[in-house]
């Protein structure tokens, strides 16, 4: 028997660091376990924890190899400076993986995209667009804009050749990914978990992380400047327009192997000179090529239904594909929704299934989340077009969708 008097306690909800609303991917540490302030605490931890990882990368490379000090002091390149440098770059990535993970309960997954994963179909096909644009652009930049003569002639054999060729292949991608993680993913997401107001903290998030980008490479030169800070926003619009890191990492993976497929076969000795002067103009027609070829992955994202927005900690975990659906893990009996449930949608929710929890062998259950706004001029609802439920006359409750 009850007793009446006995102290009623409210039961403990638990607390959830996914988003609960849809989010885009900037804004994902914006989730109800972790207060704004949290994330300034986040951010000083981090960067105390990057710098003691840097200098614990730094005194194992120069105990290794005693020149690094003199080499890194004269700002002088060599392959051992290329190496070094990269290791350091990507020394951060378990950093910032750790920090998602330690602090708002999103591991690695989470940090890639809105879906929790890696999104290895889309990376695939954005490293191939861009590799075939990066063609074209070093085309014209070396047979229309120059003489090829004068790029190709000093080119040879070097002692150091057959290194550099593996150095580059295996650090280059992994460098390119560190700067993608670090500075486009993490540390955007904390700026805008600074900042609960979704246009300011985008704002803040795109200006900050644009700078420190163009900061990381130290660059004297005005035109190289022009070109990080727009080819860092570029970046930072993939990221959000596509829901994830997979295009934007990549897009630096394919710029970065281009840019140094040469320096095997060059004196590397000027490798980091960015000093006044070094750049020009030209280097407009490789900015003009790239917004190109970002406008074409933004393009080809959409016609891909990529998700770019998602709420996993909601009562129904909502996904925006553009158009919005429904997942419950949770029903009994389960609702298993097909293809033809959604007509509209264009990829099947099998490739969502790892997302929500679902076996491989077992679509995600899904009910559709019927809108008011109507479709957009694709056929395709329209995330910030969607309305919550249908309206139903006074007082008529919902039906339930799992009878």
């Amino acid at each position: 028997m009850t007793d009446p008097f006995a102290t009623q306690y409210a039961p403990v909800q638990p607390k959830l660091f996914q988003p609960t609303e849809l989010k885009d991917y900037m804004r994902f540490y914006q989730v109800p376990a972790r207060r704004w302030w949290w994330a300034l605490i986040v951010l000083v931890a981090f960067l105390v924890a990057a710098f003691f990882v840097l200098l614990i990368v730094s005194i194992i490379a120069m105990v290794i190899d005693p020149e690094l000090m003199q080499l890194t002091q004269g700002m002088v390149g060599s392959p051992s400076v290329f190496l070094f440098n990269n290791v350091l770059i990507v020394s951060l990535i378990p950093v910032a993986i750790l920090f998602s993970w330690l602090f708002y309960r999103q591991g690695f997954g989470w940090l890639m995209s809105v879906v929790g994963r890696m999104r290895w179909s889309w990376f695939g096909l954005a490293l191939g667009v861009l590799a075939l644009g990066y063609v074209v652009i070093y085309f014209i930049d070396i047979v229309v804009l120059s003489d090829p003569r004068e790029f190709f002639g000093p080119l040879e054999l070097k002692p150091y050749t057959w290194f550099m060729i593996g150095a580059i292949l295996l650090t280059t991608p992994l460098q390119s990914a560190s700067e993608e993680i670090v500075v486009r993913g993490f540390f955007s997401r904390i700026l805008t978990a600074l900042i609960p107001h979704k246009l300011a903290g985008l704002v803040v998030a795109a200006v900050v992380s644009t700078t420190c980008f163009m900061l990381m490479h130290m660059a004297e030169d005005l035109w190289l400047n022009i070109y990080y800070v727009t080819l860092g926003f570029m970046l930072w619009w993939l990221v959000y327009r596509t829901g994830g890191l997979e295009a934007s990492i990549a897009f630096h993976v394919v710029n970065n192997m281009f840019s140094m497929s040469m320096l095997p076969f060059m004196d590397m000795t000027d490798m980091f000179d960015r000093s006044s002067g070094v750049a020009s103009p030209l280097l407009l027609v490789d900015l003009f090529g790239q917004l190109v070829l970002v406008l074409l992955l933004d393009f080809l994202a959409r016609r891909r239904g990529l998700v770019r927005e998602s709420a996993p900690a909601a009562a129904w975990a909502i996904v925006s594909k553009p158009q919005l659906f429904l997942t419950n893990l949770t029903a009994e009996p389960p609702v298993t929704a097909t293809e033809q449930d959604l007509p509209r949608i264009t990829t099947t929710f099998r490739e969502l299934a790892p997302t929500w929890g679902s076996t491989p062998d077992r679509q995600a259950p899904a009910v559709p989340q019927i809108p008011t706004g109507g479709f957009g001029s694709s056929g395709l609802l329209t995330a910030d077009r969607a309305r919550p439920w249908e309206e139903l006359p006074e007082n008529q409750p919902p039906e339930d969708p799992h009878q």
